[in-house]
C-alpha cells in the first residue's frame, strides 16, 4: 500500500516550512510559507504548527495558497483558546480552555510580546494529568515564568503553588501570591489589576479559570 506523505515544520527541514515568524505588537502573527504570507489572530507560534497542518491539507486537495492565506487571517480563534481581548485600556489573554507545559510557555510568549505601558499579570492554575513528573514540571514552570517580563504571578490550585514557590525565592521584586481557589484568586486579582494591565489566565480545563476571566471582564476597572 503507498501512502502519500506530506512534512511541515519550523526549524526542521520540510516540504512546507515556515519562515521569517514576525510577532506583531503581541496581537498577531505572520510567517512566510509556500510563496504565501500567512497571518494569524495570534501571537503563540505553538499556532504555527496548526496553520502549518492546515496549509498542507489545503494544498494536498488543491486549493490555491491565495485561498488558504485569506481562510487562515479570518480565522477567530474560540473562547478560551488564546483569545487575546480588550480589557479597559489594557489586554486579557483567556487561555482558560486547557493547559500544558508546551502551551503555557507559548501564552507566556503571547504576554511578554504584547505591548503595554502597565503590568503584566499571569494567573496560572494546576496543569492537570501530567502523571509522576507534575510536580517537577510546576517547579520547571517557575523558572520559566522568571524569565519572562510578567510582573504579578498569581497562582491557583496546589501543583501551581510549586511556581510560586520558587518564583518567591529568586524573583524578589515580583509580586507573587498562591490562591486555593477561584474565588481566592478573583479577590487578589481585584486588589492588584488596574486598568491598562495586560493580564494572562491559563489553567487546565477542571480547574474553572473560565470563571476569572468572566469575573475580570465584568470589572469596572476592566472596562473603562
Amino acid at each position: 500500500m503507498f501512502f502519500k506523505t506530506i512534512t511541515y515544520g519550523i526549524k526542521s527541514k520540510a516540504r512546507w516550512r515556515a519562515s521569517d515568524i514576525h510577532i506583531h505588537s503581541g496581537r498577531y502573527l505572520n510567517f512566510q510559507v509556500g510563496g504565501g504570507i500567512v497571518e494569524l489572530n495570534s501571537c503563540g507560534v505553538n499556532n504555527v504548527y496548526n496553520a502549518l497542518a492546515a496549509f498542507s491539507c489545503g494544498v494536498l486537495f488543491k486549493v490555491p495558497v491565495k485561498g488558504i492565506v485569506q481562510a487562515l487571517k479570518s480565522f477567530e480563534f474560540p473562547q478560551g483558546r488564546g483569545q487575546i481581548v480588550r480589557l479597559g485600556q489594557g489586554w486579557l489573554i483567556n487561555d482558560t480552555y486547557n493547559a500544558n507545559p508546551v502551551s503555557m510557555r507559548s501564552a507566556l510568549q503571547t504576554l511578554q510580546s504584547i505591548e503595554t505601558r502597565s503590568k503584566r499579570i499571569f494567573v496560572a492554575a494546576d496543569m492537570l494529568e501530567l502523571g509522576n513528573r507534575s510536580r517537577a514540571l510546576h517547579q520547571a514552570m517557575g523558572h520559566v515564568i522568571g524569565a519572562t517580563g510578567v510582573d504579578v504571578l498569581i497562582t491557583v490550585g496546589q501543583l501551581a503553588r510549586l511556581m510560586a514557590a520558587d518564583l518567591k525565592h529568586r524573583r524578589k521584586k515580583m509580586q507573587v501570591f498562591a490562591c486555593r481557589d477561584v474565588e481566592s484568586a478573583q479577590k487578589c486579582l481585584a486588589k492588584v489589576f488596574y486598568n491598562g494591565d495586560a493580564v494572562l489566565i491559563k489553567g487546565s480545563r477542571r480547574m474553572r479559570m473560565e470563571q476569572v476571566a468572566e469575573f475580570l471582564l465584568a470589572s469596572p476597572k476592566g472596562s473603562g
